[in-house]
């Protein structure tokens, strides 16, 4: 699956390339800082949870984030595996781009790209926070979009289409999960958080980390789980 916009696009952006190494080290500085990324969204959503006028409806709104974001970015690596396999633009041969300063040539390499997991698992928090608060929330996607996706398309990690449909993935999912019914749920849990805060919170907290982190310790159990059942399963 490639489109002509997406190669325009990319050449585009790469006609900057290597302009300037103070800017190419920032771009691609944020491809990697989880800080920067998660770590801003979960400090922003811990700052709405405990904020004195936060109701009960919102409280239950920013819990359904997290499944909204546990579930499009499911989709989205279950598509990248679906799909025809889709190469990176900057190992992609055809394009010949000038990679900036820092980005190296074997990153990511043979992980599809399409469509953005990254993309899908922000723009679900986001958008989630726009049924938080409307001014946040929406600041809070130009934040994704500037900080989060624009760099991962400069530096040749995405073709833009990859973080277009991962957003799209992202939003609906926070749509999704924020219908009624689920919000009825998840109220159910806040009389449990008050009465249990010592059960609540470190899982709260658990799940924020690895939201922050990309689910990256989630990623290396399973992993580990996989090497160990692969031989069980080759000796039945």
């Amino acid at each position: 699956m490639q489109f002509a916009w997406d190669n325009q696009i990319t050449l585009w952006l790469n006609g900057y390339s290597r302009s300037s190494y103070f800017a190419d080290c920032v771009l691609n500085f944020f491809c990697y800082a989880d800080l920067c990324k998660g770590g801003v969204l979960m400090l922003l959503l811990w700052w709405l949870w405990f904020r004195r006028d936060t109701s009960a409806e919102q409280r239950a709104r920013i819990l359904v984030s997290f499944p909204a974001a546990i579930a499009a970015v499911t989709l989205a690596r279950a598509l990248a595996f679906a799909l025809p396999y889709r190469e990176r633009p900057l190992h992609t041969a055809a394009l010949n781009l000038t990679l900036p300063y820092t980005v190296e040539t074997d990153t990511l390499m043979h992980w599809s790209s399409f469509p953005s997991d990254h993309a899908a698992l922000f723009m679900a928090f986001a958008a989630g926070l726009v049924f938080v608060s409307r001014r946040l929330g929406w600041m809070t996607i130009a934040f994704s979009v500037l900080i989060i996706l624009f760099p991962r398309v400069y530096a040749g990690i995405h073709f833009t289409s990859d973080v277009l449909v991962g957003a799209m993935i992202g939003m609906v999912m926070a749509w999704a999960f924020n219908r009624p019914r689920s919000i009825r749920l998840a109220r159910q849990v806040l009389p449990w958080a008050e009465r249990r805060p010592e059960y609540f919170y470190p899982a709260f907290f658990l799940l924020s980390y690895q939201t922050a982190d990309l689910f990256e310790g989630f990623r290396q159990v399973a992993s580990l789980g996989l090497k160990l059942v692969h031989p069980l399963a080759g000796s039945v």
